[in-house]
């Protein structure tokens, strides 16, 4: 394997936390010795408790976490996005994705460089930065140097929802879901990728990207959640996608309304693309 795909290879497992996988196991146990009064997801039969039934801390306990949870461990390891998401994500990796769409993002750059198709890579919806963080590192390494990277994001978590597709959804009371600008800058500068081919758009995308000022896209990237947020991409970005450049759901398996805003947006174009599983959520399609 080259040098520069073992990076890759490094870096993809560092953006999920794939190498620690009882770091956020770890995390609820110490949340759930501080504050028992909130009903979450626990293996903490073991633990000794004081005389009120509260959860005392055990050292022991924590250190040798993969003996005593190891259906924890085992589940964060094998599919983060299932069963153990929270736990999964209580260790703040820089990307919730599965690692299949973390490998799907690798492949859409890798492609659209080798078949040379042009324009920049924009992903709506970026969290922490990490699938952003991915791209930069793999045009470093394809020696790509006139691409840029777009990320929008409200940068404050999600909105309150609007649509009654998303009806229920309480995704703007996620505590977990905002990360600043500067927290995703501070992330790009981390590894070394944060410069002027890393560009930041900064607002909820009804009053940001219908003026956007971006070029031919090779990769669009929708990571909005909700119907409305779907919507709020496609519509003002759809053109920008070059023949043969990607366009990317991470939601369409988890939120109908996020699944409904694509096929009423395909509908409305009159288009019938091939939609490509790429996991139980995932999917993507070729212009």
């Amino acid at each position: 394997m080259a040098q520069t795909d073992l990076y890759i290879d490094l870096l993809k497992r560092v953006l999920a936390n794939a190498h620690s996988p009882g770091l956020g196991p770890r995390m609820r146990y110490l949340i759930d010795c501080i504050d028992t009064s909130v009903l979450r997801p626990t293996r903490l039969e073991r633990s000794p408790r004081d005389e009120a039934g509260a959860i005392k801390f055990d050292r022991n306990y924590f250190r040798e976490l993969e003996h005593f949870e190891p259906e924890a461990i085992e589940g964060v390891r094998s599919d983060p996005g299932g069963r153990y998401w929270w736990e999964h994500n209580l260790s703040f990796p820089f990307t919730m994705i599965s690692p299949a769409r973390i490998d799907n993002v690798e492949h859409a750059v890798r492609t659209v460089v080798a078949d040379r198709i042009p324009g920049d890579f924009l992903e709506a919806g970026v969290w922490r930065g990490g699938v952003g963080i991915l791209i930069r590192a793999l045009l470093e390494s394809l020696r790509e140097s006139d691409r840029t990277v777009w990320m929008a994001d409200s940068f404050e978590g999600l909105p309150a929802p609007t649509h009654e597709a998303d009806r229920g959804l309480a995704l703007d009371a996620n505590w977990m879901l905002p990360a600043s600008l500067e927290e995703v800058k501070a992330n790009f500068a981390g590894f070394g990728l944060l410069d002027d081919r890393v560009k930041f758009v900064e607002g909820y995308f009804k009053d940001t990207l219908g003026d956007l000022a971006v070029g031919p896209l090779a990769v669009l990237r929708l990571d909005g959640d909700y119907y409305s947020s779907t919507i709020e991409t496609l519509d003002p970005l759809y053109d920008n996608v070059s023949p043969g450049g990607f366009v990317i759901i991470d939601d369409y398996g988890f939120y109908e309304g996020c699944r409904r805003a694509v096929h009423d947006f395909l509908d409305s174009r009159g288009l019938t693309p091939e939609l490509i599983s790429i996991d139980d959520s995932g999917v993507y399609w070729r212009k």
